[in-house]
């Protein structure tokens, strides 16, 4: 143990926020690193305009650790109105590469926005414990490859529209890289603390805030039965948690018409899932270009 912190950061007199530091174990090569999009600044919660994001790296030397757990803890320091401890609020972060927020799948980067904290503004220490979940774990054992199959290939009559180019436009966001080499993790448990999330406001009694994007809809056209093939990842309620209300879709012929909701309206659409979840339905469709 390299040494002990002793801080009062409590919200009063009576707790005592307590840091302790231990030297890192190297032998495995684990590599963690946890951290806001925030930085230092305090945090207004009421304000939806600058959501905040948690990112955890997780590698092995240089090599992105795939498929990993990782849980970020959220402790508001000090005591209740009852005088006990306030309960944790855990948060599951996800490497998928959907866009919003986590921009890459497969570089071990793990994200989520910061959800929100209900209460009085407050103190918050954000943590995380990440571990090779249950033998799931991937290591990249050397660069991604530039070439890979979609799924679209593997369907016959269909083909495949996606948003990256969209009439000669480079739209958005979300990506993967496809490690065809890895091995599996060996197992691992690693704890990290960022720091004291100063949050200076109270949520909004409104609900402003929206649901995330939308950034990696895949669309795969079957001619012959007139059907089109929907795949996405669902949004939140609120930015990535919980589940969004429901679903509105048009269809257009170029890209700023659709952007701007002007086109035909799609029928059919599911009710969404929880956050993260992947969407898949298949809808008719009998308007076509000739």
């Amino acid at each position: 143990m390299e040494g002990d912190d002793v801080e009062n950061r409590a919200d009063s007199h009576q707790g005592l926020y307590v840091q302790v530091t231990a030297k890192r174990n190297s032998s495995t090569g684990l590599q963690v690193r946890l951290w806001t999009s925030s930085g230092s600044r305090p945090i207004n919660s009421s304000d939806p305009s600058t959501p905040v994001v948690i990112y955890t790296e997780v590698k092995s030397g240089v090599a992105p650790i795939m498929e990993a757990r990782v849980v970020a803890r959220l402790q508001r320091l000090g005591t209740n109105a009852t005088g006990s401890n306030y309960q944790p609020i855990f948060l599951h972060l996800w490497d998928n590469g959907v866009g919003d927020p986590d921009i890459t799948k497969g570089d071990g980067v793990y994200s989520r926005y910061l959800p929100s904290l209900p209460g009085s503004p407050g103190r918050y220490l954000l943590s995380a414990d990440i571990d090779y979940n249950s033998g799931l774990a991937a290591v990249a054992k050397g660069p991604p490859t530039r070439h890979h199959k979609s799924l679209s290939s593997h369907l016959p009559h269909y083909h495949q529209h996606g948003y990256e180019t969209w009439n000669g436009e480079q739209t958005c966001c979300g990506h993967s890289l496809p490690h065809v080499h890895t091995r599996r993790a060996p197992p691992f448990l690693r704890h990290v603390t960022w720091g004291v999330l100063e949050v200076m406001s109270s949520p909004s009694h409104r609900d402003n805030v929206p649901p995330s994007r939308i950034l990696d809809l895949r669309v795969e056209v079957n001619d012959t039965v007139h059907e089109i093939r929907l795949r996405w990842t669902a949004p939140g309620d609120d930015w990535d948690v919980e589940r969004a209300h429901h679903y509105e879709a048009v269809v257009a012929p170029f890209w700023r018409e659709a952007r701007a909701f002007q086109g035909d309206r799609l029928t059919g659409l599911p009710q969404p899932l929880p956050a993260g979840t992947l969407h898949t339905t298949n809808l008719h469709f009998t308007r076509y270009e000739e």
